[in-house]
C-alpha cells in the first residue's frame, strides 16, 4: 500500500513540475472567429459561346461577385488554369490555357471567397495541327490543294538534298507520318530536288518552279513533269521561285534576279506555249499572291523588305506598284524576310516569315500583329488552304521539328483561281 502511494505521489510531482516549469506558449490559432468570406462567385455566360481555340481565344466570362483585382481571379478549365487578362466585378476576360477537350467545365475562384464558383462546360480545340508529319529527315517545300482538299507537298531528304517527289495527301491525315493508305507519291521528276513554288490549275494540272529559268507542268493524275518545260524564259532573266494564277487563268511570276539586264514580274498565257510579258520590276520576289484584282508580291528590294500592291489592269498589264506592308520598318532592314503570303476571305494578309513571330497577320486597315504568338513558330516557307478554315504550312527550322501544319484561323482563304 505504502508502495503505491510513493508511486503515485511522485506521479503527480512530475506531472505538477512538468507543467508548472514550461514557458513555451502554443502558436496562436489561424482561426479568426470575426472572419466572413466573401460571397461566391457566378459564372452566367461565356463568349464566344460553346468551343474556342487551345492557347489562342479570348473567352469573355459574365457573372457575379468577381474581383476588381486581376490576380485575385483563378479561372480553370478542367484543371488548367487560364490567363486572366482584365477583370471587374462582372466581367472576365481570359486567354484559353494550352488544353484540349470537347466538355471542360469552367470554373472561377476568388481571393478570399469560400467557395468556386457554378462550372459552365466549354470546348477547346487545337488550333495548330501537324498534319501528315514528314518521315524524320524529311523536309516539305512548295505546297498546294486541289478542289477537295488533298494536299500535294514536294519533300526533300534533309540529310543529303535529294529529291523524293511530290506526294498526295489525304485532308484526313492529322497528327501521324504519312503513309501508303492515306498517301501516296504522285510525282517524280529525273533532276528535281524541289519544288520552291506548286499550284494546282485548271484540269487538274500542277504547275511548278524551282529556281530556274522555267515552269513546269505535271499532268493530271500524276507523273513526271512535262519535257521541256511548260515554259522556258531567256536565258539570264529570271529564275522562278513563286507564282499564282488570276481569274482568267494567266499566270504571275515571280523570282532572282538572274545574269541579264532588268528584273521584272512576269505574265504567262495559258495557251500552251505560253505567251511570255515582263513587266518591270526591280527585287527578288519570293512570294506571289492574286487577291481581289491585285497582284501582291512579297520582294526585297535593296535591304528593304515589303509586300507590294500591282493592279491588274488588264490580262496584260498591271498599274503602278504600291507598297502594301513595309516589313522592314516593322523589324529592320537586313534582317527578318519575306518568304510566302496569302489572303483570308476578309482581306487579313498572311506574311510567313523567318521572324520570331513565324507568321504575321496584316489587316486590311494596315495595322498587323502575329498569328497566335507562342503557339506558331518560324519558319513558314509555303502555304496553302484547306476547304475549311485552316491554313497549311510548310514549316522548316534549325530548333522545330520541320512539319506540315493545319492552324485553325477560323477563317476561310480567300478564292484561289487555280481550281476555279
Amino acid at each position: 500500500m505504502r508502495h503505491s502511494l510513493l508511486i503515485a505521489a511522485i506521479g503527480t510531482a512530475i506531472l505538477v513540475g512538468t507543467f508548472s516549469g514550461c514557458t513555451k506558449k502554443p502558436p496562436p490559432s489561424a482561426y479568426d472567429p470575426n472572419w466572413q468570406s466573401l460571397p461566391a462567385p457566378t459564372i452566367t455566360s461565356l463568349s464566344p459561346p460553346g468551343t474556342g481555340l487551345a492557347g489562342v481565344t479570348v473567352v469573355t466570362i459574365t457573372g457575379t461577385n468577381f474581383s476588381a483585382a486581376v490576380p485575385n481571379n483563378l479561372v480553370y478549365f478542367g484543371a488548367t488554369p487560364g490567363r486572366v487578362l482584365t477583370a471587374s466585378v462582372t466581367t472576365l476576360t481570359v486567354r484559353a490555357p494550352l488544353v484540349v477537350g470537347d466538355t471542360l467545365p469552367v470554373t472561377v475562384a476568388v481571393l478570399g471567397a469560400q467557395a468556386f464558383s457554378n462550372y459552365v462546360q466549354y470546348g477547346l480545340k487545337s488550333a495548330v495541327l501537324r498534319f501528315s508529319i514528314p518521315k524524320q529527315g524529311e523536309d516539305a517545300n512548295g505546297i498546294t490543294t486541289d478542289a477537295a482538299g488533298f494536299v500535294y507537298v514536294s519533300l526533300v531528304d534533309s540529310a543529303n538534298g535529294g529529291g523524293l517527289g511530290t506526294w498526295k495527301i489525304s485532308p484526313t491525315q492529322v497528327n501521324v507520318k504519312r503513309d501508303t493508305a492515306n498517301a501516296h507519291l504522285y510525282s517524280v521528276t529525273s533532276g528535281v530536288t524541289k519544288w520552291t513554288g506548286l499550284k494546282m490549275g485548271p484540269a487538274g494540272i500542277l504547275y511548278a518552279a524551282r529556281d530556274l529559268q522555267a515552269i513546269y507542268k505535271i499532268p493530271a493524275g500524276g507523273g513526271p513533269a512535262g519535257s521541256p518545260p511548260w515554259a522556258l524564259f531567256s536565258p539570264g532573266t529570271v529564275k522562278i521561285h513563286d507564282f499564282d494564277f488570276d481569274a482568267n487563268h494567266n499566270i504571275w511570276a515571280g523570282g532572282t534576279q538572274g545574269t541579264g539586264p532588268g528584273n521584272a514580274i512576269y505574265r504567262l498565257t495559258p495557251t500552251t506555249p505560253p505567251q511570255i510579258k515582263a513587266i518591270p520590276f526591280v527585287g527578288t520576289v519570293r512570294a506571289v499572291r492574286v487577291y481581289n484584282g491585285n497582284l501582291y508580291v512579297g520582294a526585297k528590294t535593296d535591304s528593304v523588305e515589303s509586300v507590294w500592291q500591282f493592279p491588274i489592269v488588264s490580262s496584260d498589264s498591271l498599274g503602278p506598284p504600291s507598297k502594301y506592308f513595309d516589313f522592314s520598318a516593322k523589324y529592320g532592314p537586313n534582317g527578318p524576310g519575306v518568304q510566302c503570303i496569302t489572303f483570308s476571305s476578309d482581306g487579313d494578309l498572311y506574311i510567313g516569315t523567318d521572324a520570331p513571330d513565324g507568321i504575321l497577320v496584316v489587316h486590311p486597315g494596315g495595322a498587323s500583329e502575329p498569328l497566335y504568338p507562342g503557339v506558331v513558330f518560324p519558319e513558314p516557307i509555303a502555304f496553302a488552304w484547306d476547304t475549311g478554315t485552316n491554313l497549311i504550312v510548310s514549316r522548316v527550322g534549325t530548333t522545330i521539328p520541320h512539319s506540315i501544319l493545319f492552324i485553325n484561323t477560323l477563317k476561310q482563304g480567300a478564292p484561289y483561281y487555280g481550281i476555279q
